[in-house]
């Protein structure tokens, strides 16, 4: 797994992004936990 495929829905953005260590770690619920995880932290930066 050498890219990360990630689809804004709300927005209609399609980015690819490489495959982190951190990533390459974990699977299944354990992966989608860390993506939201992610997404959550730097949402709340951006809206400070």
């Amino acid at each position: 797994m050498d890219k990360i495929l990630r689809i804004n829905t709300r927005t209609k953005e399609i980015t690819y992004e490489k495959a982190s260590e951190e990533y390459l770690k974990t699977g299944g619920r354990g992966l989608i936990s860390k993506f939201n995880f992610k997404d959550i932290v730097k949402r709340s930066k951006s809206e400070v």
